[in-house]
Protein backbone atom coordinates (compact mmCIF):
# COMPACT_ATOMS: atom_id res chain seq x y z
CA UNK A 1 0.00 0.00 0.00
CA UNK A 2 2.85 2.37 0.80
CA UNK A 3 4.50 1.74 -2.57
CA UNK A 4 1.19 2.30 -4.34
CA UNK A 5 0.63 5.55 -2.43
CA UNK A 6 4.10 6.85 -3.28
CA UNK A 7 3.46 5.88 -6.91
CA UNK A 8 0.37 8.12 -6.92
CA UNK A 9 -2.52 5.70 -6.35
CA UNK A 10 -5.42 7.83 -5.14
CA UNK A 11 -7.99 5.28 -4.02
CA UNK A 12 -7.75 2.59 -1.37
CA UNK A 13 -10.66 0.76 0.15
CA UNK A 14 -10.36 -0.11 3.82
CA UNK A 15 -11.87 -3.56 4.25
CA UNK A 16 -10.94 -5.12 7.58
CA UNK A 17 -10.35 -8.79 7.06
CA UNK A 18 -7.42 -11.07 6.75
CA UNK A 19 -4.60 -11.84 4.38
CA UNK A 20 -5.20 -14.58 1.84
CA UNK A 21 -1.97 -16.16 0.68
CA UNK A 22 -3.67 -18.43 -1.81
CA UNK A 23 -5.34 -15.54 -3.64
CA UNK A 24 -2.33 -13.28 -2.99
CA UNK A 25 -4.13 -10.29 -1.53
CA UNK A 26 -3.95 -8.37 1.70
CA UNK A 27 -6.89 -6.67 3.34
CA UNK A 28 -6.54 -3.17 4.70
CA UNK A 29 -8.37 -1.43 7.48
CA UNK A 30 -8.94 2.26 8.05
CA UNK A 31 -5.96 2.61 10.39
CA UNK A 32 -3.70 1.42 7.53
CA UNK A 33 -5.06 4.16 5.29
CA UNK A 34 -4.77 6.72 8.11
CA UNK A 35 -1.08 5.75 8.40
CA UNK A 36 -0.61 6.37 4.68
CA UNK A 37 -2.35 9.76 4.90
CA UNK A 38 0.07 10.78 7.67
CA UNK A 39 3.16 9.51 5.86
CA UNK A 40 2.33 11.14 2.53
CA UNK A 41 0.76 14.28 4.03
CA UNK A 42 -2.58 13.58 2.33
CA UNK A 43 -6.21 13.84 3.46
CA UNK A 44 -9.30 11.80 2.60
CA UNK A 45 -11.80 13.15 0.08
CA UNK A 46 -13.38 16.28 1.62
CA UNK A 47 -16.85 14.78 2.06
CA UNK A 48 -15.44 11.61 3.64
CA UNK A 49 -13.14 13.70 5.84
CA UNK A 50 -16.19 15.58 7.19
CA UNK A 51 -18.07 12.29 7.68
CA UNK A 52 -15.18 10.86 9.73
CA UNK A 53 -14.99 14.00 11.88
CA UNK A 54 -18.76 14.11 12.46
CA UNK A 55 -18.63 10.57 13.84
CA UNK A 56 -15.63 11.22 16.05
CA UNK A 57 -13.35 8.88 14.14
CA UNK A 58 -10.83 11.58 13.22
CA UNK A 59 -10.12 15.07 14.48
CA UNK A 60 -9.78 18.32 12.49
CA UNK A 61 -6.17 17.43 11.63
CA UNK A 62 -7.27 14.13 10.12
CA UNK A 63 -5.70 12.05 12.90
CA UNK A 64 -7.52 9.07 14.38
CA UNK A 65 -9.13 9.94 17.71
CA UNK A 66 -7.67 8.17 20.73
CA UNK A 67 -10.48 7.63 23.18
CA UNK A 68 -11.23 4.67 25.39
CA UNK A 69 -14.70 5.93 26.25
CA UNK A 70 -18.00 4.83 24.73
CA UNK A 71 -18.21 5.14 20.97
CA UNK A 72 -20.86 3.94 18.49
CA UNK A 73 -18.30 1.80 16.63
CA UNK A 74 -17.52 -0.13 19.82
CA UNK A 75 -21.17 -1.03 20.23
CA UNK A 76 -21.41 -2.88 16.90
CA UNK A 77 -21.82 -6.61 17.32
CA UNK A 78 -21.87 -9.11 14.52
Amino acid sequence: MTLLGVAGCTYFMGVPGADDVMLEYQSTSYHDIAYLHRQLDKRPAPEFDLWLQARGITNRLGLLQVDDGPHPLREITL
